[in-house]
């Protein structure tokens, strides 16, 4: 995105009180009482606010002409607004709509308008409000906070996959103004979340191109003992090997002795091991642990790897080996359970709790 990282392209907004900590709007309180005339215009910018907050809201002021599809729901728009607060939507609306709905509204699905990442209907309509008033509103604690009652909720998962969602709808709609308030909502959150949710941060920057994210999360994740295997996966090829640099020009600083090479046969033997998860062959996979009688499936982390990046099938059949000790814990100190609950597919997680506690 063009000037994503500098502050001053962003424009001024009647609803700074609601995005700042609270100098921005002493500072321009002091500039009302001051000036009658500031504070005329303070109000009126107010009221048109408030008034085009009606179009979103209010049922009674649905003089919408095109509908955009977000999970499923219909969500109406006026196109005269999004265009004018836009520069997407200008140029999307300037296009011709195959498909229209039954009264004749264009109709256009939020999984098609932005690319890399789901833009779930609460994260959408904060969008929505900020477009049509220049307020945003506090997120909502049905997508944003976890089950942990003693959790802040200030850098928990939902949090951040929350925020993330606004990141890549306002980086895609080119709300210059929207980026960098939520990009300062990402950078808070860097040193407090699981570096697991970093990577999640780390991916937002690569995509948005957002140059002030990308450095602090490089460096903690480079600092963390995520393995190797998890930041191929899970990142970015030159994202990755930047990682991978950083940690090797460290490792050359503090330990400069030379890696054995029985080391590098190990970690060979142990890809290999991954490779035939990734294939889903678990006949291969029992093949090449009977070959190599120094690895064993606890020393591959192969069942945290099933279960991480594997198909729940795989899973079981890993499982059924009978080799793989269920409270084995990783680097990280998590346990396959742990792993499990990390991921979106309940299934995997169902059958090793199963496993676990029968």
């Amino acid at each position: 995105m063009d000037n994503a990282n500098d502050p001053s392209s962003s424009p001024s907004f009647a609803s700074s009180s609601y995005v700042s900590n609270g100098s921005s709007y002493n500072n321009v309180a002091a500039t009302f009482s001051n000036d009658p005339s500031a504070n005329s215009d303070h109000m009126c910018l107010s009221k048109l606010s408030a008034n085009l907050e009606k179009l979103v809201v209010d049922s009674d002021f649905d003089y919408t002409d095109a509908v955009i599809v977000v999970e499923g729901i219909e969500v109406g728009v006026h196109r005269c607004i999004l265009a004018a607060r836009s520069q997407f939507f200008h140029e999307l609306f300037k296009q011709e709509v195959d498909s229209s709905t039954e009264d004749g509204k264009p109709k256009y699905c939020m999984s098609k308008l932005v690319a890399f990442r789901k833009v779930g209907i609460e994260a959408f309509k904060v969008i929505l409000n900020y477009l049509y008033t220049g307020k945003l509103k506090p997120s909502p604690p049905e997508v944003s906070t976890c089950v942990d009652e003693a959790c802040a909720h200030d850098a928990c998962g939902p949090a951040i996959n929350y925020a993330v969602e606004l990141m890549y709808a306002s980086a895609t709609f080119k709300m210059k103004e929207m980026v960098l308030l939520v990009q300062r909502r990402l950078l808070n959150f860097v040193e407090k979340a699981a570096v697991e949710d970093v990577i999640t941060l780390l991916i937002a920057a690569f995509h948005c191109h957002l140059d002030q994210l990308h450095t602090p999360c490089i460096q903690r994740v480079a600092r963390s003992n995520l393995d190797a295997v998890s930041l191929g996966r899970e990142l970015p090829d030159e994202i990755a090997s930047e990682i991978k640099s950083l940690r090797m020009k460290s490792q050359q600083e503090t330990e400069p002795d030379i890696v054995e090479e029985a080391d590098l046969n190990r970690e060979k033997k142990i890809r290999r091991l991954h490779k035939a998860l990734d294939s889903d062959d678990v006949e291969l996979l029992g093949l090449l642990l009977r070959e190599s009688s120094d690895i064993t499936l606890n020393d591959a982390y192969a069942l945290h790897y099933a279960t991480a990046y594997c198909d729940p099938k795989v899973i079981k059949e890993v499982l059924n080996l009978g080799l793989a000790d269920l409270n084995h814990k990783n680097l990280r100190g998590q346990t396959v359970l742990h792993v499990a609950a990390r991921r979106k597919d309940p299934s995997g997680q169902r059958r090793l709790c199963i496993r676990t506690y029968s």
